[in-house]
């Protein structure tokens, strides 16, 4: 913000605080006499006429707060703070100090304008100026049920301003409110055309759902001179979940022409085929990714994963230890293409290779667990779960800290009905892996069926933490993001 940007915004702000308190100042004569200046424009003539006053009275406080606030229109306001703050040392509750303090720390980003603007809210609960400014605050910290609940009593100044107005709509989005956010972006797009906010509706009805208004939405943004990458890979996955598959297909490849050196866009492609069954088209597209794109890891995963598909495991495993040299962070190999064809619902596949992988190496934590973990998910027959008991019983033995194994253990157990064998391996289970919510929401239940009733509230606290924890994590990591908007009025 331009120094003559920041000494309107100053101003303003200074003259809205005067005005917006007026019935907190007392009204003695040589106050009064100081606002009539500020109200006229007559900033030096406040400024002396404050001197004066504070020469005989240094225990002022409105006085000191009047200069404060002669200074903020002036644009001084590092001055104007430390004015604002020694007010506010003499009177901590004086509202008209606390409002300008917490705007001049609003726009220079101190930390203490938080603390300075709920100071406020206990003063003057319902200012909507100090709840919109801590809706931002909120935003940044990224608590988007804060950004809510301050949002919610300042509405007008939220839905009067672009980036307020955006951050209150995608706090909607973060929380799986989509139809709320739906209805905040299509009332943004309705008043001006913006492809940011066009992504940002197609996004929001494309989670809930609605495919096909989705495709409407998203389809004029592949129209563009140079269409976005990210509009056009999720325009193709709206296509595809609306059953237009060539459309998904023939805008994906669109895709790929104007992006040939982004791997998801051939991913995605090979996925479509790989549902289909079209494996040689498939990996015709995939080729095409490693030569445009030679140190992709995931175009390898990709074509391990089809090769598997197709039945040919070396191939398949050829193709996971290439990924695991381009990428030695990422632990591909065997148990990499394993734990890859369950993601994919090919419980089969990883059930062949880790039984192979098991046989060879028994003391192999990881390949029995995901043997356990493929046996479980093809099906819960008395069979498949005795021999996932067996299986993680001796991981257990042979690693007596792995919490997935002690989860997993607990979850045959609880399928058997088991529920006082199933309650120590989940307990176990979380205290190695607080994060674990499937072994969570188990306990919870096991402990009902169990009668053991004190313990339940505190475990359904957690898995709603949890959840948040993943909404939010999903939010910051997604693979599509919401555009969100970082011009200057942020922070007005």
């Amino acid at each position: 913000m331009t120094p003559a940007r920041l000494a309107a915004v100053s101003r303003l702000a200074a003259v809205a605080c005067l005005l917006s308190l007026q019935p907190l100042w007392p009204q003695t004569d040589s106050v009064a006499a100081i606002q009539k200046r500020l109200t006229l424009g007559d900033l030096n003539g406040a400024i002396a006429s404050c001197d004066r006053v504070l020469k005989a009275s240094p225990q002022n406080y409105q006085v000191w707060t009047l200069k404060g606030l002669a200074y903020q229109m002036q644009g001084r306001n590092a001055e104007a703070l430390a004015l604002l703050r020694k007010a506010l040392a003499l009177q901590p509750k004086f509202a008209p100090a606390l409002q300008a303090a917490g705007q001049i720390e609003y726009q220079a980003g101190d930390p203490e304008c938080r603390r300075t603007l709920e100071r406020l809210l206990a003063v003057q609960p319902g200012l909507a100026a100090a709840h919109a400014m801590l809706a931002a605050l909120a935003f940044e910290r990224k608590d988007c049920a804060g950004t809510i609940a301050h949002s919610a009593k300042a509405m007008n100044e939220i839905l009067a301003n672009p980036l307020a107005r955006d951050q209150y709509a995608v706090c909607l989005f973060r929380l799986k409110r989509y139809d709320a956010a739906e209805t905040l972006f299509h009332k943004q797009l309705a008043s001006r055309e913006d492809d940011d906010t066009r992504l940002n509706l197609g996004l929001a009805q494309f989670e809930s759902k609605k495919y096909s208004e989705a495709v409407a939405t998203l389809k004029p943004l592949s129209t563009r001179t140079v269409p976005d990458s990210g509009a056009l890979s999720l325009l193709a996955e709206a296509y595809e979940a609306n059953g237009q598959t060539p459309e998904a297909l023939q805008t994906l490849r669109q895709a790929i022409d104007i992006y040939p050196g982004e791997e998801g866009h051939y991913v995605d492609l090979a996925a479509i085929c790989l549902e289909r069954n079209a494996f040689q088209v498939a990996i015709e597209v995939l080729r095409a990714g490693e030569k445009n794109i030679p140190k992709s890891a995931k175009i390898q995963v990709m074509k391990g994963v089809l090769q598997a598909r197709a039945g040919k495991m070396e191939e398949a495993e050829a193709a996971f230890q290439r990924a695991e040299a381009l990428d030695p962070k990422t632990p591909y190999g065997r148990v990499g293409l394993a734990a890859t064809l369950l993601q994919f619902n090919a419980a089969d596949e990883a059930i062949a290779l880790m039984r192979e992988q098991h046989q060879k190496d028994p003391a192999d934590p990881r390949a029995a667990s995901l043997l356990a973990q493929a046996i479980l998910q093809k099906g819960n027959g008395p069979g498949e779960l005795k021999e996932a008991e067996t299986l993680l019983t001796g991981i257990i033995r042979l690693a007596p800290e792995d919490a997935r194994a002690h989860g997993l253990l607990g979850k045959v157990y609880f399928l058997q009905q088991h529920f006082t064998k199933a309650v120590p391996e989940l307990e176990t289970a979380i205290r190695l892996d607080p994060s674990d919510r499937t072994a969570t929401y188990q306990l919870m239940t096991a402990y009902q069926r169990l009668g053991r009733t004190k313990e339940i509230p505190r475990l359904q606290r957690r898995v709603r933490e949890l959840l948040e924890e993943e909404r939010s994590q999903e939010s910051e990591g997604g693979r599509y993001r919401l555009a969100i908007r970082e011009n200057e009025p942020a922070k007005e």
